[in-house]
């Protein structure tokens, strides 16, 4: 096989090594429920009430922060326990 008809097979690809970091980097994190019920608990202690609702357009899930009438919206749950960090008073 020819140097260029490695290329060409390389580029069929459905993907490229680049996309499919991308992919791995913004697909969405999902959370189970045993990680999710301690984080609403830990914000429990502070006066926050935690709420998993998930997206009707593509399924994904966005967790709610609320306490008195001001709510805060993240959709990744890193965000969310660096939120809590600051809830706490422990450095990010």
């Amino acid at each position: 096989m020819t140097t260029n008809g490695k290329a060409v097979a390389g580029v069929s690809s459905t993907r490229t090594a680049q996309e499919s970091k991308r992919f791995a980097i913004l697909k969405p994190q999902t959370m189970d429920r045993k990680e999710f019920d301690t984080l609403r608990a830990r914000f429990a202690r502070h006066g926050f009430a935690l709420s998993r609702v998930f997206r009707t357009d593509d399924g994904r899930p966005t967790y709610h922060v609320a306490r008195f009438t001001q709510t805060r919206v993240f959709s990744h749950p890193h965000d969310l326990g660096a939120y809590l960090a600051v809830v706490e008073g422990c450095p990010v």
